[in-house]
């Protein structure tokens, strides 16, 4: 017995000795990672909090791997919190090279660590209910001697879900109320359409704003649902960031010519010239009244319809609008209204 406590004993200062030295070791990393310009180390001690939770399951899975006859299912998903954490502490101390402000590292990093321990709960909430109660059909007993242990986890853990809940209610709410009008539980993705409008505004010109009636752009939509096969190419207004522009291509699935740049822009932005050149030329098609101009913008970006709407009679000019019912190399085979599909020849 004696022996075995000396045993037990020993490796658990080796695992706090591991400890310790992660303790130093990740923040020397961290201060290295960030260089002179982060503040020196006061501002990296207020970040050392996060390593916190890896080294204790790390000092676990130590004393686990110690052990003489290993508890597989234990020992992995002590391995998976240790993995999620070393990767949630990964993204603060490295970054991919070219990464705008460690987003992309951050994003696609750190949704493998939610899995990683999305896993490992799974298999410690059993765990740990299984060593503090007893299951009697649907009856719950604390064992003996962990009534104390059993009734606090289930407490804490209880506290933990009602917190995390909160969003299901408050969160969906506020959602909702941002939204253009109330729809109600559906499945529709069309029902907020009916009375909503969206009104686009000109910078320092309130005369000049054009409430735009998101339902007049549903025929233009169902058609070209219905009567389109394949993923030809299709090309509609682009305008500001957060608008209506891009709705054609989203409720269709049909790739357009030019939709929200913004993330192109930004993230490759290699090709950021590429992008804004493409950009302009769009809104050149819709805005000059050249034909040969805009056929061969069409046959640059291989466009088969051609999209008229509310929003491009907005971002466009009439003469620019008008040159489509002329031109030779189009016709049109969709009309609602003032809107109107047009395919090329």
């Amino acid at each position: 017995m004696k022996a075995k406590a000396k045993e037990t004993s020993a490796r658990i200062g080796l695992a706090a000795l591991a400890g310790a030295g992660m303790t130093f070791a990740f923040p020397a990393l961290a201060f290295a990672a960030e260089g002179e310009s982060s503040g020196g180390l006061s501002a990296i001690l207020p970040d050392m909090a996060e390593f916190i939770p890896m080294l204790v399951i790390f000092i676990l899975l130590w004393i686990e791997l110690r052990r003489p006859v290993l508890g597989c299912p234990r020992t992995l998903a002590t391995g998976m919190f240790v993995l999620g954490f070393g990767v949630a502490v990964g993204v603060d101390l490295f970054a991919l090279k070219g990464d705008i402000e460690r987003m992309n590292s951050v994003f696609q990093f750190g949704m493998q660590a939610w899995q990683l321990f999305a896993l490992a709960s799974g298999y410690a909430a059993w765990y740990t209910g299984a060593a503090l109660w007893d299951a009697r059909g649907w009856r719950l007993r604390p064992k003996p001697g962990r009534a104390v242990a059993g009734l606090g986890t289930a407490t804490i853990l209880g506290a933990l879900w009602l917190g995390a809940s909160l969003f299901l209610i408050s969160g969906t709410a506020a959602r909702q109320d941002a939204r253009f009008r109330e729809t109600g539980p559906t499945l529709d993705g069309f029902a907020f359409l009916p009375g909503a409008v969206f009104v686009e505004s000109v910078d320092n010109n309130p005369p000049a704003d054009t409430p735009i009636v998101l339902e007049d752009d549903r025929p233009l939509i169902e058609w070209l649902r219905n009567n389109v096969e394949g993923s030809p190419v299709i090309v509609e207004a682009v305008g500001p960031l957060y608008r209506w522009t891009g709705r054609i291509s989203e409720y269709t699935g049909l790739p357009a010519v030019i939709g929200w740049d913004w993330h192109q822009v930004q993230q490759r932005t290699d090709y950021s010239e590429q992008i804004q050149k493409r950009r302009f030329e769009t809104e050149q098609f819709y805005r000059v009244p050249d034909q040969a101009y805009a056929m061969s913008y069409l046959e640059k970006y291989n466009v088969r319809y051609v999209v008229v709407g509310a929003e491009e009679r907005f971002h466009g000019s009439d003469v620019g609008i008008a040159k489509f019912a002329q031109m030779p190399g189009l016709e049109e085979v969709f009309r609602s209204g003032n809107d109107a599909i047009y395919r090329v020849r």
